[in-house]
């Protein structure tokens, strides 16, 4: 979890590096939709790193979910842009709904077999 998080920190710093610097990109010029989304995105990656490794019952509860939405969101980006339900279609982006899913299905394998260590983010 932490390679993930450090890459989505890079990936925002980023972003706003772009938005701030390319007048003519999109987030330049704040919109509810662009604020929404960012902060959102910002806002999963903290819960995620606030929850990261944590033992308490709550803090690992609030994990699973940030790491589910986190999953909600790639697959449904994956869809929705692959099969063009929000412009035009780009089918390379379909490519990683196998990956996807087969990362969820060890995730999901190993939470059943460690559970503990799965929340302390020292399994496998």
């Amino acid at each position: 979890m932490n390679s993930f998080i450090a890459a989505h920190a890079v990936h925002y710093l980023s972003v706003t590096y772009l938005a701030a610097a390319a007048v003519e990109h999109h987030l330049h010029h704040l919109t509810a939709r662009s604020v929404t989304v960012v902060a959102g995105g910002v806002g999963l990656l903290a819960l995620l790193l606030i929850t990261n490794g944590r033992t308490s019952r709550p803090a690992r509860a609030l994990s699973a979910i940030a790491v589910y939405w986190a999953f909600a969101i790639f697959v449904g980006g994956a869809l929705l842009n692959g099969l063009g339900l929000r412009g035009p279609a780009h089918w390379p982006a379909l490519i990683v709904l196998p990956a996807l899913l087969l990362a969820l299905a060890y995730h999901l394998h190993l939470s059943r077999r460690q559970p503990k260590a799965i929340a302390a983010g020292t399994a496998g």
